[in-house]
């Protein structure tokens, strides 16, 4: 499934468990931009450093 914000991307949920449904590039674009507090940090963490072992394995 696409991405909602880019329709380039495919999704991957952690906010929200995936609704609706964001790809990691665009999670941590609008929780860098929009997220505040406790919540948003730990979930911005949590997309982060899933795109870092997605990257990882791609090579």
């Amino acid at each position: 499934m696409k991405c909602v914000w880019c329709d380039t991307n495919e999704t991957d949920g952690v906010c929200n468990d995936g609704k609706p449904p964001y790809c990691l590039e665009c999670q941590e674009m609008l929780l860098t931009q929009y997220g505040y507090g406790e919540t948003a940090y730990k979930m911005l963490k949590e997309v982060v450093s899933k795109r870092q072992k997605r990257d990882r394995k791609n090579g």
